[in-house]
Formats: structure tokens, sequence, C-alpha cells
């Protein structure tokens, strides 16, 4: 039978397994990927925003944020991408870990996780890089979600996801 309500349908698709935030997290990171390759200028032809469009939409730097107080940067900056193989790449894992994950987690943890992984990238890369250097991408989010799957495998629902989850966190 078909779902009578909103709150029906939400109810089937989680029943289902049918990972929603990781799905939501790599159709925004495209959407705002098309949005920085439209604004981009010159380089968004080739695929790759310039860096003075990453620095516009909130690519993170030393600079920015530690001098000139644009903490705001540490939130934005995991949503960027600066090339379309990166983005590729960064869905790729998020996809790989992320629907096995948020499976046994649920969503809003997994969120969360994302959320917290990603300002600990930024807040990593604030840490290493020079403080001119403007930093993007999902990459410590996906490190964070990555590193979580692989010490919750273990109460997944079988042996054989348990394994599949570890070694698609180590890959």
């Amino acid at each position: 039978p078909a779902p009578e309500t909103e709150n029906d349908a939400m109810d089937a698709i989680h029943a289902a397994g049918i990972p929603l935030f990781t799905i939501g997290l790599i159709f925004l990171l495209a959407l705002i990927f098309a949005i920085e390759v439209r604004d981009g200028g010159e380089l968004a032809a080739a695929l790759t925003p310039s860096v003075p469009s990453l620095k516009a939409m909130g690519g993170v730097s030393g600079k920015l944020v530690l001098e000139d107080g644009q903490w705001w940067r540490l939130l934005t900056a995991p949503l960027l991408h600066d090339s379309l193989s990166h983005l590729i790449g960064n869905c790729v894992a998020l996809a790989l870990t992320g629907f096995f994950l948020e499976r046994l987690i649920g969503g809003s943890w997994f969120l969360a996780l994302f959320v917290l992984a990603g300002l600990g990238g930024s807040a990593g890369s604030l840490a290493q890089n020079d403080p001119n250097i403007v930093s993007v991408g999902a990459s410590g989010a996906i490190m964070g979600v990555m590193a979580l799957a692989f010490l919750v495998a273990d109460r997944a629902p079988d042996a054989k996801r348990a394994r599949v989850m570890r070694v698609r966190s180590l890959f």
C-alpha cells in the first residue's frame, strides 16, 4: 500500500535503510560545486574554480579566520572543492562509507559526525598551512566518517557487513 502521509513516507524510507543524509550531502556538495564553477571566472571553464572564487565562497585560511575573525569559514570550507576530480573523489569516498555507516548509526548522528569532523579538518588546515593558503574540501569530514565506520563496524548486523565497512574505511 502507498504511504498515507509524509511521515509514513519517511518512515518507509528509513525502514528500507535508504541513507538520505549521505545522498543529500552528495547532492549538496555537487550543487555547491556547480555554483563555484558558475561564479569562478576564467578557470571555471576547466571545472576548476579560481582561488578568489573559493575565497569568496568560504574557503579557510589562517589570515581570514585567525586574523580577520571569520570563524564561519570553518563550516563552509568543507562544502567547497577546488576541482571536479576533488569533488568526485570525496563523493565516492563519502558514498562508500556513508551508505553503511548512516544505516548503522542513523541520519542525525551521521550528519552531526560529518559536521564535527569537517570542523576538525578545517582546524587541521589552519594548524598546518601557511596563513595565506586557501583550503577547501570535505576530506576532513570524510576521514572522520571513515574512522567511525571502522570503529563501529563490529556493530554491523552481520560479519560480512562489518568486514566490508572496515575494508572500505581503510581503502
